[in-house]
């Protein structure tokens, strides 16, 4: 059986707590005259309620921001943009699942699994196609746009129900894992603020992780899948979610400290 309410409870209890907290800081810091001009007041107050429902990308996407190349300047939770979109899909994909498990008991013989995977890939190609054309048509609202990045999140969801996507032969999960982090790699040193974003330019990342993710096989050390797995890489994503909250605000409020500015 599926349990709707008791996944969105349980993903509550865990990520609401620190999400607020840090919310709560920069609310602190926002009402506080010596650390932030008074100028940015509104703006702030207004994306820390929206940072607080989750909206934070839709609020930047109507508000026209840049996130690559930012002619003002950026908010204490301006960085809540993704979390956002990260909390609508946990909303959104759970829902186009159990709609699409319907259609296969009502109307198709059971076969509930071909079924969501290819609503699922449905879903994905569209989105996909949806994020080509809006970046260049406006690349601005395109980078926090949902429908945007859904298909970024199904390629991971179709890497996750499909088996064969998910690589056990030895040579060629080496090939695919190392690929995918070189991948990465040139994506972080090579994309800058004028890179049409996400768009086509998003396929190398996407793909680059989900080669890693899908390249399977852990028989030698110098795998990929088995380096990424060693205990300082797994402490960083324990604590990957924190990190994540607070780096952003820290970044932003640092040159205001008078003894760092």
């Amino acid at each position: 059986t599926v349990r709707l309410g008791q996944f969105w409870a349980r993903r509550a209890r865990r990520l609401l707590p620190a999400s607020l907290l840090v919310l709560l800081f920069c609310a602190l810091v926002v009402g506080s005259a010596y650390l932030m001009p008074t100028s940015a007041l509104p703006s702030e107050i207004q994306q820390i309620i929206a940072s607080t429902f989750y909206v934070e990308n839709w609020f930047l996407a109507f508000t026209s921001a840049d996130y690559l190349n930012h002619s003002g300047d950026p908010s204490t939770v301006q960085h809540y943009w993704s979390l956002s979109l990260e909390e609508q899909f946990y909303v959104l994909w759970p829902l186009i699942i159990l709609l699409a498990a319907w259609v296969a008991v009502k109307w198709l013989r059971g076969q509930v699994l071909r079924t969501v995977v290819i609503m699922l890939g449905a879903v994905t190609v569209a989105s996909f196609i949806f994020c080509v054309v809006f970046t260049l048509t406006n690349p601005a609202p395109a980078y926090f746009v949902t429908f945007t990045r859904m298909w970024q999140f199904g390629v991971g969801a179709l890497i996750a129900l499909v088996p064969v996507l998910r690589v056990k032969n030895a040579a060629l999960s080496f090939v695919l894992g190392w690929g995918g982090v070189l991948a990465l790699i040139f994506t972080a040193f090579t994309f800058d603020a004028q890179t049409p974003f996400p768009g086509t330019a998003a396929l190398l990342p996407t793909l680059g992780a989900a080669a890693v993710i899908a390249a399977a096989n852990t028989a030698r050390w110098w795998y990929p899948t088995r380096i990424l797995a060693v205990r300082p890489m797994q402490f960083v994503g324990d604590i990957s979610y924190s990190l994540y909250l607070w780096h952003w605000p820290l970044i932003i409020i640092a040159p205001s400290v008078p003894f760092w500015g």
